[in-house]
C-alpha cells in the first residue's frame, strides 16, 4: 500500500472526501488492488479494508468475493456491506456461506449475510439455494441474546424461504411477542435492505468530516489542566499562555480514553494501556493486532480465550508459539484453547499446539478421543480404525468422561449422525449437568441435519432430573416448580404429536379418496378444499410442535440449574446422624424375599387398584407417584423390561415386590385376568405390611 493512502487511512476520518482521495490513488492493476485488500484482511486492519472496498466501489473497480471469506467479519455496517457484496464478482453465495460458518461476526451482520446468500441465489442461480442455508439460519436464531435487527432479518428470510422449521424456532425464541407484527417488521427490513444492492456507495458515506472532538465515548485529557497565567509546566519560566498553550490545545483535540495520551499514541502502543474492561470491549481483530509479549500476565487468559472465542485460532496459536507453554498457567490456557480448536475442527492448529506442548510427540494415551479423531480426519481408513478403537476403549473403560469426549468429537465433525448415536450412550450415565449440555449439542446437530426436533433421549435425562433426592426448603420449591413446568410441556408435546398423527391419517384418507375420483364434481371439489385445510392445519401444528420443543429445551436447562442449586444447598447442610445398625440393611430386602425373579414374558392385563390408592398417592412426592403409575402401566401392558427387579415375598409368595426409587416399594399380585395393586409403602413399613398380608 502506498504511503499516501496509508497516511489518509491512519489520520483522516472515514467519509466521502477521504474515500475519494483513496480511490484516486488506487493502483491501476486489479491484481495489485486485490493484493492490497488481502493484506488488509491478513493484518486485521478494519479501517484499511473499509477504505479500500469503498474506494473500489466508488470507482466501480472489480473486487473478487473470495475476500468475503475472512474479510466479512471485519465489516461493521451491515447495510453498506450488503451494497458492497452486491457489486462483487465470483461465487458470492459460497464465499458468504464459508464466512458465516467459519468466522465470528456480529449477529446482524451474520443475518444479513444469510439474506444476501438467498437474494444472490435467486438472482444468479435460478433460485437454487445451498442446503446449509436453512440450518445456518436456525442455528443463528438460537445463538446469543435477542437482537431486534438479527430477528428482523431472520423473520424476513423465513417469509421468503417458507420454511416451517425456521419459523418454529423464531416463534419459540420470540414467545410472548406479537408474531404477526414481527413478520411485518422483518419483511419491511428485508425489502429495504434488498433495495440497497443497487445504491451507490456514497449513499452510506458522510459528506463532510465530523467536527466534534469525540463522536462518542468518554475522553480523558491528553494534557494536564493549567491556568493561562500560571507558569508553564515545561519549565521555561514564562506564563503558560505565552509558551505551550497553543501546542497543548492542538494536542487536546486528539485526546483519547486514556489520560495523558492522544489517540495516535494509544494506537501506537495499545497493549500498554490494556485492561480487562478494554479486552472485553475489543473486537477479535483488534485483539489480533496486539503483541502478546506486551500483555500483562493476569490479562493473558482473557486475551487468549477471547481470541479463540472469535474463532481467530491461528492467531491464538501464534500467540502461544510466541509466549511458549512452560508454566502451569500457560498449560491450563493451552487446554482451554484446545477446546475451541476441537470444536471448530481446525486440524492444522491442533498439530501446531501439540508440537508446541510435546516437543517429541504426544503420548497417545494423553490425547482425548476428540483430538485423536481430529488428527486423522482426512484419512478415512485410519479414521475408521481409530473410531473402532476408541469405541472399544469406551466399552472397556466404562468411563463417562471418555464417552463424552468421543461424542463431542463426532458431533463437531462431519459425522454428526454417528455423533448423535454415540452421545446418547452418555445421557444415562454422565453427570446431569454434562448430560444436559450434551443434549443441547445433540439438538443442534439434529437441527443442522434437518431432523425432527424431538430427541428421545431427552426423556431419559428428564427422568433423571425428576429422580433427584427429595430436598426441602426454598431451593426445593424452585426445583419442584421447574419439574412441574417441564412435565407439563412434555405432556403438551405428546398431545401435539397425537394431533399431528391424526392429521396425517386424515390427509392420507382424503388423498386416497381424491385419487379414485376421475371428474371434477362438487364432492371432489369439497374434498380438495378439505385437503387444503388439513394441510394448513398440519403446517401450523408442525410450527407449534417445534416451538414447544424449543421451550422444552429452555425448561430443561432451568430444571438442571434448579437441581444444581438444590444439591449445593443440601451439601451445605450437616450430615445426618448414622442409622442404627439394625436399620442399615433396610434397603436390602433379601431377608423377606425369595431368590430369583419371575418370568418376564407376560400378557397384557387390566389394572385393579385398591380403594384408597388415590389417597396414598396424594401423600407421596409427585415424582414417586408419577414413577409408580408409569411402572404399573408397563407391568399391565406386559412389557418385559418392567419385570426387572420384581421378586416374590417369602411370607406370601403370591405377592410381588418391586422398588420405586430408593425409599418406596410397590406390592402387587398377578392374576390370570388382571393386575391387582396391593399397596405402595415406605420400605421401613414393609415388615409390618407383610404381617397384615
Amino acid at each position: 500500500m502506498s504511503p499516501e493512502i496509508r497516511e489518509i487511512i491512519d489520520n483522516d476520518q472515514f467519509y466521502l472526501g477521504s474515500v475519494r482521495a483513496v480511490a484516486e490513488r488506487l493502483p491501476q492493476s486489479d491484481v495489485e488492488l486485490s493484493a492490497w485488500i488481502a493484506s488488509a484482511i491478513t493484518s486485521h486492519d478494519q479501517m484499511a479494508l473499509h477504505f479500500l472496498l469503498a474506494a473500489a466501489a466508488l470507482h466501480e473497480r472489480p473486487v473478487d468475493s473470495c475476500h468475503l471469506r475472512e474479510g466479512l467479519s471485519l465489516m461493521t455496517n451491515d447495510e453498506m456491506t450488503f451494497c458492497l457484496i452486491w457489486k462483487m464478482r465470483g461465487d458470492v453465495a459460497a464465499d458468504l456461506l464459508h464466512a458465516v460458518r467459519h468466522t465470528v461476526m456480529s449477529r446482524p451482520m451474520h443475518a444479513m449475510a444469510l439474506l444476501a446468500i438467498h437474494a444472490w441465489c435467486l438472482e444468479h442461480r435460478g433460485g437454487v439455494l445451498p442446503p446449509e442455508l436453512v440450518s445456518e439460519s436456525r442455528l443463528l436464531a438460537h445463538a446469543g441474546k435477542p437482537d431486534p435487527v438479527k430477528f428482523g432479518y431472520l423473520w424476513g428470510l423465513s417469509e421468503r424461504l417458507h420454511d416451517e422449521s425456521l419459523e418454529a424456532v423464531l416463534v419459540g425464541c420470540c414467545k410472548g411477542s406479537d408474531i404477526a407484527a414481527l413478520k411485518k417488521i422483518g419483511t419491511a427490513l428485508v425489502n429495504a435492505t434488498l433495495t440497497l444492492g443497487n445504491a451507490t456507495i456514497d449513499y452510506f458515506l458522510a459528506k463532510a468530516r465530523d467536527r466534534r472532538i469525540s463522536p462518542g465515548g468518554t475522553l480523558r485529557r491528553a494534557v494536564e489542566r493549567t491556568g493561562r497565567n500560571d507558569p508553564c509546566p515545561c519549565g521555561s519560566g514564562q506564563k503558560y499562555k505565552r509558551c505551550c498553550e497553543a501546542k497543548d490545545q492542538e494536542r487536546l483535540r486528539h485526546s483519547s480514553t486514556v489520560p495523558g495520551l492522544t489517540t495516535a499514541e494509544v494506537k501506537a502502543r495499545p497493549a500498554e494501556q490494556l485492561t480487562l474492561a478494554r479486552i472485553e470491549k475489543m473486537s477479535g481483530h483488534g485483539l489480533a493486532r496486539l503483541d502478546p509479549r506486551l500483555i500483562k500476565g493476569d490479562l493473558l487468559r482473557p486475551y487468549l480465550i477471547r481470541l479463540a472465542a472469535f474463532n481467530l485460532l491461528p492467531e491464538a496459536v501464534t500467540a502461544f508459539e510466541t509466549l511458549g507453554c512452560h508454566d502451569d498457567t500457560m498449560v491450563s490456557l493451552w487446554h482451554d484453547t484446545f477446546v475451541f480448536i476441537s470444536q471448530k475442527q481446525h486440524r492444522d492448529c491442533a498439530r501446531r499446539m501439540l508440537q508446541l506442548r510435546y516437543q517429541h510427540g504426544p503420548v497417545k494415551e494423553t490425547l482425548t478421543p476428540d483430538v485423536r479423531l481430529l488428527l486423522c480426519r482426512d484419512d478415512p481408513p485410519r479414521y475408521l480404525d481409530m473410531l473402532e478403537h476408541l469405541c472399544h476403549t469406551a466399552l472397556r473403560l466404562n468411563d463417562s468422561r471418555f464417552c463424552q469426549n468421543l461424542a463431542y468429537g463426532l458431533l463437531f465433525s462431519s459425522f454428526k449422525s454417528l455423533g448423535i448415536l454415540i452421545a446418547r450412550s452418555f445421557i444415562p450415565i454422565g453427570q446431569k449437568q454434562h448430560a444436559t449440555t450434551l443434549i443441547e449439542q445433540i439438538q443442534s446437530a439434529r437441527d443442522y441435519l434437518d431432523l425432527p426436533p424431538e430427541e428421545p433421549f431427552a426423556d431419559v435425562l428428564e427422568k433423571r432430573l425428576n429422580d433427584s433426592t427429595h430436598e426441602t426448603g426454598a431451593e426445593a420449591a424452585a426445583l419442584q416448580k421447574s419439574r412441574r413446568l417441564l412435565a407439563d410441556k412434555a405432556a403438551e408435546i405428546r398431545t401435539s404429536h397425537e394431533k399431528l398423527a391424526q392429521l396425517q391419517r386424515d390427509i392420507r384418507l382424503h388423498e386416497k379418496q381424491l385419487a379414485t375420483s376421475t371428474a371434477s364434481t362438487p364432492k371432489a371439489d369439497a374434498e380438495q378444499e378439505a385437503l387444503r385445510a388439513l394441510r394448513e392445519k398440519l403446517a401450523a401444528t408442525n410450527v407449534t410442535l417445534r416451538a414447544a420443543n424449543e421451550e422444552r429445551t429452555i425448561l430443561r436447562r432451568q430444571a438442571m440449574e434448579a437441581v444444581s442449586l438444590a444439591e449445593a444447598e443440601r451439601a451445605k447442610q450437616p450430615a445426618p446422624a448414622a442409622r442404627p445398625a439394625d436399620d442399615e440393611d433396610l434397603d436390602d430386602d433379601a431377608a423377606i424375599t425369595l431368590p430369583g425373579g419371575i418370568d418376564s414374558h407376560q400378557l397384557p392385563r387390566p389394572i385393579d387398584f385398591p380403594r384408597r390408592f388415590h389417597a396414598t398417592l396424594s401423600h407421596l412426592p409427585t415424582q414417586v407417584g408419577r414413577a409408580t403409575l408409569i411402572l404399573i402401566g408397563r407391568i399391565a401392558a406386559g412389557e418385559a423390561a418392567a419385570f426387572t427387579g420384581v421378586v416374590r415375598l417369602r411370607a406370601t409368595p403370591d405377592v410381588l415386590r418391586v422398588r420405586i426409587g430408593r425409599d418406596h416399594r410397590l406390592l402387587f399380585r398377578l392374576h390370570p385376568d388382571r393386575v391387582e395393586v396391593v399397596d405402595l409403602i415406605n420400605r421401613r413399613d414393609l415388615d409390618r405390611r407383610i404381617e397384615k398380608l
